[in-house]
């Protein structure tokens, strides 16, 4: 399946968007404390009448550091210094401690912030070879989207090719978990490819039409008559081995007799006696012969 959710996305994925933006907060706050320190104002715990450009520069950074230089509050100068000089003393420890917490929050959930930059990036359910073939003609059109795997098994070989030949991203789970989900992004991905079919379940044609065979026709014939019936099953292969065992489970007590005519039909009773089984709830026989033969 391939869904395009967000058509429009720019080919470059924004990884650095988190970081530009919290590189101009740090600019804008380091400035105003810069600015702030150069006004005038004084601070109560170092005399910084006569510093220098780069003593001021120093003290301002040192803002950034969680508990500060100990450099004291804001004290005299003009008002909109001090006001600059108040807000970098706010804002500067709550940008540090944003990025520690982040940090630590990408070792705890590593799924989660190592996918959050993402956008326009192709999202693909599974390793198997229809992975590889996508992965490979996405690279051979030069497109440098990132790719996204989700795989139960990060370690299996498929997986470590898509990794390490075209550059994907590896997402070790199940595409049906919510937590998975939630991680990927979807609503920013440029695309969504689901080709997880490792395991198929096989469609029985024969049961299928037995099946309709039982309940569109023979019920209703039985249901008719008000004796039990006789059913003569010319041919006892696999579609006729599936109609006995329909009518066993819909239509016990409607015949009481069901003669069975094949050319192996005794090999293939034995082997419908051990599964399902011939139900004691009518009497059957056993013919072996050619259906075409006149005397038959």
């Amino acid at each position: 399946m391939d869904t395009s959710v967000a058509t429009h996305a720019p080919e470059t994925p924004s990884l650095w968007r988190p970081f530009a933006w919290r590189g101009l907060a740090f600019a804008v706050v380091y400035l105003l404390g810069v600015a702030g320190l150069s006004s005038g104002v004084g601070v109560r715990g170092l005399d910084l009448a006569g510093s220098g450009f780069a003593e001021r520069a120093y003290y301002a950074l040192g803002l950034f550091v969680l508990g500060g230089l100990d450099i004291g509050t804001p004290v005299g100068g003009p008002l909109y210094g001090r006001v600059l000089l108040w807000t970098a003393y706010f804002v500067a420890p709550i940008i540090t401690a944003s990025a520690l917490i982040e940090t630590a929050a990408r070792l705890i959930r590593p799924l989660s912030f190592r996918l959050r930059p993402l956008d326009g990036h192709v999202v693909v359910a599974g390793a198997g070879r229809l992975a590889r073939l996508y992965a490979r003609k996405l690279r051979d059109r030069g497109s440098r989207r990132t790719l996204v795997v989700v795989d139960r098994d990060p370690s299996h070989p498929s997986v470590v090719q898509l990794r390490d030949l075209y550059r994907a991203v590896i997402v070790g789970g199940d595409i049906t978990s919510d937590d998975v989900l939630r991680g990927l992004r979807l609503d920013r991905a440029h695309r969504v490819l689901l080709i997880t079919a490792r395991v198929c379940e096989t469609f029985n044609g024969h049961e299928f039409a037995a099946v309709n065979l039982v309940r569109e026709h023979l019920l209703r014939r039985f249901h008719s008559t008000p004796h039990r019936d006789l059913v003569i099953l010319a041919g006892f292969g696999r579609f006729g081995q599936t109609v006995l065992h329909q009518l066993q489970q819909h239509a016990l007590g409607s015949f009481g007799h069901v003669v069975i005519i094949d050319e192996d039909a005794a090999m293939n009773a034995r082997i419908f006696g051990e599964e399902p089984g011939f139900s004691d709830d009518y009497e059957h026989a056993v013919v072996d012969g050619d259906l075409l033969d006149p005397e038959l």
